[in-house]
C-alpha cells in the first residue's frame, strides 16, 4: 500500500514539474513580449493585451489540475494562490476558476474568507464588495434567479461548518459552567 502511495504521489509531482515549466515557458514568453514592446501594462490591464493569454491560462488550468492530485496543506495553498492569480488576469473567468476558491479557502480553513468569495461567486458584479460580508446575514438575496451548484454547496458546508462550531463552543461554555 505505501509503496502505490508513493509511486502515485511521484506521478502527481512529475505532472505538477511538468506543468510548472510550461507556465515558466509561457511567463518567459510574456515577458519577451513586454521587452520588445516596451509597454509597461498595469496589473489588470495585463492580460487584455497579451497575444498569448489563453495558451497561457490553458498551462495553469493544467497546473491547478496536477496540483489537486497532492492533497497537502502546501498543495492547497499554491492552488488557491494560483486560482486567485488566474481570476485576476482573467476577471471574467472563461476557465471558471472561481467556483475552486470557496472549496479551498474551507479545507485550509480561510471561513470568512470563504463567505466573501462564496457571495461574489453568486453576484459576481459586486466585486468590489469583496471582504465585506457577513455569514450570518440572510442567503435568500444571494440566490435570486440562476443558482450556480458550486457556490450554493459550498455554502451548505460552511453553514453547516459555523454551526458545528457554535455548537462545539456551546458545550465548552457549559462544560466550564460560564
Amino acid at each position: 500500500m505505501q509503496n502505490s502511495n508513493s509511486a502515485a504521489h511521484d506521478k502527481a509531482c512529475q505532472a505538477i514539474e511538468r506543468a510548472k515549466g510550461l507556465v515558466q515557458e509561457q511567463e518567459e514568453r510574456f515577458d519577451a513580449y513586454f521587452q520588445s514592446s516596451g509597454d509597461i501594462p498595469q496589473m489588470y490591464d495585463l492580460m487584455e493585451f497579451y497575444p498569448i493569454k489563453d495558451e497561457y491560462m490553458f498551462y495553469k488550468r493544467e497546473l491547478l489540475d496536477a496540483m489537486e492530485e497532492v492533497s497537502t496543506t502546501e498543495s492547497l495553498e499554491a492552488q488557491l494562490e494560483t486560482t486567485l492569480e488566474m481570476l485576476c488576469l482573467d476577471r471574467i473567468d472563461q476557465n471558471r476558476v472561481r467556483f475552486r476558491v470557496p472549496l479551498l479557502m474551507l479545507q485550509l480553513g480561510k471561513d470568512a474568507e470563504c463567505y466573501a468569495v462564496i457571495k461574489w461567486c453568486s453576484q459576481p458584479h459586486i466585486f468590489d464588495e469583496y471582504g465585506r460580508s457577513d455569514p450570518f446575514e440572510e442567503i435568500e438575496p444571494l440566490y435570486e434567479g440562476d443558482v450556480e451548484l458550486f457556490p450554493l454547496a459550498n455554502l451548505a458546508i460552511l453553514k453547516a461548518k459555523i454551526l458545528l462550531d457554535l455548537s462545539t463552543l456551546d458545550n465548552c461554555v457549559l462544560a466550564v459552567g460560564a
